[in-house]
């Protein structure tokens, strides 16, 4: 399994999460800290999550991390 692959996994989630929780991405980039394009650029997969990007996000969505990073985790694992 590839980075790229790993990336959109993660994207994914936060996506998923914001969408049941109906948050939008300018949201989103506040609470990261960064700018909208950025935010978008990291949900899209374009970009990976920084860590402490996606710590905020967790917090912001209050979801555990490993809420965020679970899939991806497993998918390594049925890789190895």
């Amino acid at each position: 399994m590839s980075g790229h692959d790993k990336t959109q996994l993660v994207a994914e989630a936060v996506r998923m999460e914001m969408a049941r929780q109906q948050k939008k991405t300018p949201e989103l980039a506040r609470a990261i800290g960064c700018s909208p394009r950025t935010a978008r650029n990291r949900l899209s997969g374009l970009y990976p999550f920084e860590i402490d990007e996606l710590l905020a996000a967790s917090g912001w969505l209050r979801v555990p991390l490993s809420h965020l990073t679970a899939e991806a985790e497993a998918t390594m694992k049925a890789a190895m």
